[in-house]
């Protein structure tokens, strides 16, 4: 179970960095099981549209991660949204340790992508009821794409949706792609069966305080019951599916055929958009990150499908 524990261990970690050095407007909004902390900065120019931006899956702070860092930097115009996950607050230290011992009890026991959809839901009517944007676009990554559905297919408020890296219809088989991925070939089949059965016990089991490569029960319950894809045919805004395809750690022909499916059945509101040599975290076989092209090329889109763009 180790190697099966550290497979997902680099499955589910973002890149960090260490503590950000930019100042946000800190607020906190009560809701069921405790206080949810969100940041919202001015962009450079009076803004009416709101980029809600979601990181992926680690127990760190938003304000750790170097997706906040890099989404600020290529979205500057826009007033920039960044809400933590339940249970963690900005004092959290920085760990890379998808398995560290700190993480809150609050994040192992109720953190999952649908309970940070719901809490987001929460701030933008938060944020909405102090000033009301034109458009509301919200992003993510790994994890935080698929946040970022599950908020766009519950609200009619969105406007546009970016997910990068987020995989396609079934978490399970982004988790076998990446097993066999990275899998030495005389433990390949072994480690595939122990998954199937992990996932089948989880699907199949009452709440335990189990926890796995730093999520709880609850975490793994939820993304092992979801369909991507059904969340996306409810969504009427435009949608941009971004995929890296030398993706080790979420399938890209799965992505890829997902959306495609998706265009076949007329839901031209999606679009996909590949990079033939970029890995989870945006890196070309080099090692040099291209988030910055990403980036530019995600507002580039969005420039053409916001009906006003500051």
């Amino acid at each position: 179970m180790s190697r099966f524990t550290t497979l997902l261990g680099i499955i589910l970690i973002t890149a960090s960095c260490s503590l950000s050095k930019i100042h946000y407007g800190q607020n906190a909004i009560g809701l069921d099981g405790g206080e949810v902390f969100y940041f919202l900065e001015q962009g450079s120019t009076h803004s009416d549209t709101l980029l809600l931006a979601f990181q992926g899956s680690d127990c760190n702070s938003v304000l750790n991660a170097n997706f906040t860092e890099s989404v600020r930097t290529h979205f500057r115009t826009m007033d920039l949204l960044f809400i933590e996950k339940p249970g963690i607050t900005p004092s959290l230290s920085y760990d890379p340790n998808p398995e560290r011992e700190d993480c809150p009890p609050m994040y192992l026991e109720q953190d999952n992508p649908q309970r940070r959809a719901e809490d987001a839901l929460a701030v933008i009517r938060e944020v909405q009821s102090k000033r009301e944007y034109k458009n509301i676009v919200v992003l993510g990554g790994s994890e935080g794409g698929l946040v970022a559905v599950l908020v766009a297919e519950k609200s009619n408020e969105i406007n546009a949706v970016i997910s990068i890296n987020a995989g396609g219809p079934y978490f399970i088989d982004d988790v076998l792609h990446n097993i066999r991925a990275t899998s030495p070939a005389e433990k390949l089949e072994e480690e595939l069966a122990g998954f199937k059965g992990f996932a089948s016990h989880i699907l199949n089991s009452q709440p335990s305080p189990l926890v796995v490569s730093g999520h709880g029960f609850l975490w793994w319950q939820v993304v092992l019951g979801l369909n991507q894809s059904e969340f996306l045919k409810k969504i009427q805004a435009p949608v941009l599916a971004i995929q890296s395809e030398n993706d080790e750690s979420v399938s890209p022909a799965h992505t890829i055929e997902m959306v495609n499916n998706l265009q076949e059945l007329g839901y031209g509101n999606i679009e996909l958009l590949t990079y033939a040599n970029l890995n989870h975290a945006l890196a070309d076989g080099d090692g040099v990150n291209h988030i910055s092209d990403v980036l530019n090329d995600a507002k580039g889109w969005l420039n053409r499908v916001l009906i006003s763009e500051p």
